[in-house]
């Protein structure tokens, strides 16, 4: 063999490891992409999995809300029921002694207090406006004096 001859092989060679590199690079990365579209499918199916949960956690989330708030609806008007039941005749009775109470006073006043105080009352109400300021004026100063005092 000549020297051209195994020069030209020595190309062969090197260009044959230098065409399996380049093979198995492409193969390399083949298999990259490969795997990268595969989880991409898998990202992709398990976020529609996800989707899909959220959506019926969130109509459970919505029916279980109806079926209390129909139930507390329920539960408040047999409440209110109860309550008119109970405080109908507890009024009533209130009413019936709160009356005979105050024809007991009625009835141990003297004539002379009876006609001042049902003049008063008159009084107040022909002047309720006038009067309510000055008790809020007598309130607004009582404060201001209790918190001087605590200085």
């Amino acid at each position: 063999m000549t020297d051209d001859q195994r020069q030209l092989k020595e190309q062969i060679e090197q260009t044959r490891e230098q065409l399996g590199q380049t093979v198995q690079a492409l193969a390399a990365k083949a298999d990259v992409a490969d795997v990268k579209a595969q989880v991409q499918a898998k990202t992709a199916e398990l976020a529609a999995r996800v989707k899909d949960a959220a959506g019926q956690a969130s109509q459970q989330a919505a029916a279980a809300a109806t079926e209390a708030q129909a139930r507390l609806a329920d539960t408040a008007g047999q409440a209110r029921q109860k309550a008119a039941s109970v405080a109908g005749p507890a009024a009533d009775q209130a009413r019936q002694q709160a009356a005979a109470a105050a024809a007991g006073i009625a009835k141990a006043t003297p004539e002379p207090a009876r006609q001042a105080a049902a003049n008063t009352a008159s009084a107040v109400r022909a002047r309720w406006v006038p009067l309510a300021g000055a008790a809020v004026a007598a309130v607004l100063a009582w404060v201001t004096v209790a918190r001087r005092r605590r200085r």
